[in-house]
């Protein structure tokens, strides 16, 4: 597995309204691939001093965006996904390749050229369950990952 790091080397947060109409941060320091939650407050400013007072001035706020792209740089392959990729019905080594999932429907009757589709086997995602996991060598492009729903889960 390639361990060279391709994600910021500084703590990095985004500060966003929930569900519950709430204040919350979601923070990437430079050594986690999941971010920490500063949950419950009552206003932005609020928030955004609570993950000063925390990680520093240093601390950089992304947009939504940017946060979501280096979320995504450090989604790689957990040991778990490592062991399904090496073993599964293709007997190929998928290690290097890249993996999405299908959390709204099974991929049932789609192709997607250049892809091979593995059994979510009950895995969740984000509180979804992952029916179809969705392997491609390459990067899938934005228009594909909209067109049938896919969320990024890692790559190599």
């Amino acid at each position: 597995m390639n361990q060279q790091r391709t994600w910021l080397d500084h703590t990095v947060y985004k500060v966003y309204q929930n569900r519950d109409r709430s204040w919350e941060a979601a923070i990437l320091v430079p050594t986690n691939q999941e971010p920490a939650f500063l949950k419950g407050l009552s206003s932005p400013s609020l928030t955004v001093k609570k993950v000063e007072e925390a990680h520093g001035e240093s601390a950089e706020r992304l947009s939504e965006a940017k946060f979501q792209e280096e979320l995504e740089r450090r989604r790689t392959h957990s040991p778990e996904m490592l062991a399904m990729l090496k073993q599964n019905w293709t007997g190929e080594d998928l290690s290097g390749w890249h993996v999405y999932a299908s959390v709204l429907r099974p991929m049932t009757g789609i192709k997607i050229e250049g892809t091979v589709f593995l059994n979510g086997n009950g895995a969740k995602y984000e509180g979804y369950e992952i029916y179809t996991y969705v392997v491609s060598k390459e990067p899938l492009d934005a228009r594909t990952r909209e067109q049938y729903s896919l969320v990024t889960i890692s790559h190599p």
